[in-house]
């Protein structure tokens, strides 16, 4: 089975103020630290991880969240492929446009890289219960909170 797609939901909140997830988002971050090869992420999050720090102007703090997750993810940053938007937009037409849509479309970018880069089945790390529409897709959501539950999953 392929890496573990790291959302940017769990350095943010690794970093965060005090919040129920930020513990285990930090357990999250020291086992990808110990198991680097099993974690990956992709360019997109790292770009949303900018614009959130950057729009809610905590910039200093920000800049460290981002240097410290890029370094951690140094060689396992996924690209984004016109391959990949090109599968976004059928996710899109699939899961973006009914009522109660709820996938934003940089949460079906991520999933369309994760179907690239790992096929199917993959698994991403995140709290953004959103990712669960993407199960008939082959796409397992991990909850950070719930770590107990996929910790042996880890290769």
């Amino acid at each position: 089975m392929g890496r573990l797609f790291l959302d940017a939901n769990v350095p943010t909140y690794a970093a965060g103020r005090d919040h129920p997830l930020r513990e285990p988002c930090m357990e999250v971050l020291r086992l990808a630290a110990r198991h680097p090869r099993t974690f990956s992420t992709d360019a997109e999050v790292l770009q949303e991880m900018l614009h959130r720090y950057l729009s809610l102007r905590r910039w200093p703090e920000g800049k460290r969240v981002v240097l410290d997750f890029a370094a951690l993810m140094a060689g396992s940053v996924e690209q984004v492929t016109a391959e990949d938007a090109v599968r976004a937009c059928d996710l899109a037409d699939r899961y973006a446009m009914g009522s109660g849509a709820r996938l934003a479309a940089r949460d079906l970018l991520h999933a369309a890289v994760i179907l690239r880069a790992e096929g199917s089945p993959a698994r991403i790390v995140t709290a953004d219960a959103d990712f669960d529409e993407l199960a008939a897709e082959g796409i397992e959501r991990l909850d950070p909170a719930n770590m107990v539950a996929w910790i042996g999953q880890i290769e």
